[in-house]
């Protein structure tokens, strides 16, 4: 599903599905340290509203959550019971020119909430 994700997520139909899984990808946030115009359609917040439904959520045995982001935005699941793993990408914009995106390769993480079974994927 793509678009809002408050939309898509809102109320409590995924409680009656049995085992539901998500994966989250917003975008950075304004503790990225990024460009306010980066996407078309923007948000500097979205990312921190995502992270803090995912906590809640992560707190349900049937709910197998993974949040994609900057492994700074989201470090304070791991105290939750979250686990991560840091990862870089090898092709894309990030490998263009010396500029940020070189750097920030390096900061890409996914976080899986505390019953994602097999956590990790790499």
């Amino acid at each position: 599903v793509c678009g809002d994700w408050s939309q898509v997520c809102g109320g409590n139909w995924q409680d009656k599905m049995g085992f539901c899984g998500m994966f989250f990808d917003p975008p950075y946030s304004d503790t990225a340290t990024r460009c306010e115009d980066l996407y078309a359609v923007d948000s500097l917040s979205v990312a921190h509203d995502v992270r803090e439904w995912c906590l809640e959520r992560g707190k349900i045995k049937s709910y197998r959550i993974v949040l994609a982001g900057y492994y700074e935005e989201h470090e304070e699941l791991l105290k939750h019971g979250w686990s991560v793993e840091r990862w870089k990408p090898m092709g894309g914009y990030a490998n263009i020119g010396d500029g940020e995106g070189k750097k920030n390769r390096f900061r890409e993480a996914l976080f899986y909430s505390p019953h994602c079974l097999n956590r990790g994927m790499f």
